[in-house]
């Protein structure tokens, strides 16, 4: 699997709270398979290769604002809790029939102290032959509330859903994608979705000017 990408944009427009965006990112994508021994016939997929340019604007009204323990512990973080939307679409030079869409949008909601709020949603789809290929889309909702001055408590859910992939394209789900307490990779499938609550309280700030610990719930 081998993957490019080179991007620019520029500001056009705008006032002191929000910016207008044009720009372009060119895209390199290709997927090789190498067969093994078992392989059955029919389920091995096809190499594939996607380059092209894709035109981008992006609108943006951030707010930025300064907290610590969300989600590093003991440290300061920038939160943009502003508006974010993003739309692109490109086409492969070599390939006429084969396109690509995109749509970002992220949302924040809050004051300094808390709690917050955070939502993004993510869409892409190829277009191949006049068909939606490879459509995935992708929407998080996250909250945090600092309860108490060590004391974080943390809620999101996720939820993935794709149509007409590939046939090596799936969403995984287990302890590496946030699924606590279960095996990698423990499901998969066209559709996923992620719930979570934890509980997250700081024990020890800087420790010998070195690192922190501390524990959570969920």
């Amino acid at each position: 699997r081998d993957r490019a990408m080179l991007s620019a944009s520029r500001r056009v427009s705008g006032g002191h709270d929000w910016a207008l965006r044009p720009g372009f990112r060119y895209l390199y994508e290709a997927d090789r398979f190498t067969a093994v021994a078992g392989t059955q016939p029919g389920l091995f997929p096809d190499d594939r290769e996607f380059h092209g340019l894709l035109g981008e604007v992006e609108w943006v009204r951030p707010r930025f604002i300064l907290d610590r323990r969300l989600d590093k512990m003991g440290r300061m973080e920038e939160i943009d809790l502003g508006t974010s939307l993003r739309a692109g679409a490109g086409l492969a030079p070599a390939r006429a029939a084969t396109g690509l869409l995109t749509l970002n949008l992220s949302q924040g909601a809050g004051r300094r102290g808390g709690p917050y709020l955070l939502a993004t949603a993510e869409s892409s789809s190829r277009i191949e032959s006049g068909r939606a290929r490879q459509a995935v889309f992708t929407g998080r909702l996250a909250g945090y509330d600092r309860i108490a001055e060590r004391q974080t408590l943390v809620a999101a859910v996720t939820w993935k859903s794709g149509w007409n992939l590939y046939r090596d394209s799936q969403f995984l789900l287990g302890g590496e994608s946030g699924l606590r307490g279960y095996p990698a990779r423990q499901f998969s499938g066209d559709r996923s979705l992620l719930a979570a609550v934890e509980d997250r309280v700081t024990l020890a700030d800087n420790v010998l000017s070195i690192f922190s610990f501390g524990l959570a719930v969920f």
